[in-house]
């Protein structure tokens, strides 16, 4: 049979991993999890996706005109589409 020895550096992972598994569970709040944790950090980036930074209506002239400036230069550059150039400029004029 071969003898098989265990390295100091498998040992010294093993002691890491379990002293990190115990900081985790030590330091955890009872009412918290992980998934409750992936949930909130999900619905986070889904809310910064949804919200495309729109010029908001302003009530100057100039101001519109500035921000309808930009929605040509963000449809001519493809970051939005035309139907919501269309939709962001209805807005702007109303």
């Amino acid at each position: 049979m071969i003898g098989v020895s265990v390295g100091l550096g498998f040992i010294l992972a093993l002691v890491c991993s379990a002293m990190v598994l115990y900081c985790i569970s030590k330091y955890k709040l009872p009412n918290q999890s992980l998934a409750g944790d992936f949930a909130q950090l999900k619905e986070s980036v889904d809310q910064l996706k949804s919200e495309k930074s729109v010029p908001s209506q302003k009530s100057s002239i100039a101001s519109n005109l500035d921000d309808l400036e930009r929605l040509i230069e963000w449809r001519n550059q493809g970051r939005i589409s035309t139907e919501e150039y269309e939709e962001y400029r209805s807005k702007l004029f109303n």
